[in-house]
């Protein structure tokens, strides 16, 4: 995902993303040394406080990146000491439910866990099947899905 689209997927959703703390999580980018890193740096420029929003790096995670990004931002909040109750999880169209499963899986009944699904540029949403990204897209998350939900196990990590 180029820094234009993402830009553009930040505006769409900034009336969203009204709360407290805006925590961001995923993968090394560009010269950042994390995705997080990138995140952060977008929102900064937005105008968001620098005090509010915080990288957390998953680590090198090869696999179940999603559930590694997930125990990061656990681990984060619990050595920091903070009283959260509740966190929404910004995650991008079709992976949203796999993000939301995942991140509840991780938090098990400690902290309620929401989602704010951006919406995929790549394709539109309503008519996936009509473009080659957005079958893809929609098809490889299904099928990780069916894996998070049937097959993956946390104790495997």
């Amino acid at each position: 995902m180029n820094l234009e689209k993402s830009k553009e997927i930040l505006r769409s959703s900034e009336k969203k993303c009204s709360s407290v703390e805006s925590r961001v999580k995923g993968e090394p980018f560009a010269e950042f040394k994390t995705f997080p890193e990138f995140t952060r740096a977008i929102l900064l420029k937005k105008g968001w406080d620098e005090h509010k929003v915080v990288a957390i790096p998953s680590g090198e995670a090869v696999r179940d990146r999603t559930y590694a990004s997930a125990v990061a931002l656990k681990r984060w909040i619990s050595d920091s000491k903070r009283n959260v109750q509740r966190i929404n999880i910004y995650s991008m169209g079709a992976h949203a439910r796999r993000t939301r499963m995942l991140f509840r899986m991780a938090f098990k009944d400690q902290i309620e866990v929401g989602v704010i699904a951006g919406k995929d540029l790549r394709f539109d949403g309503k008519h996936w099947w009509r473009t080659s990204e957005g079958v893809r897209t929609i098809l490889d998350e299904m099928i990780a899905y069916l894996y998070a939900r049937f097959i993956f196990s946390p104790a495997k990590l």
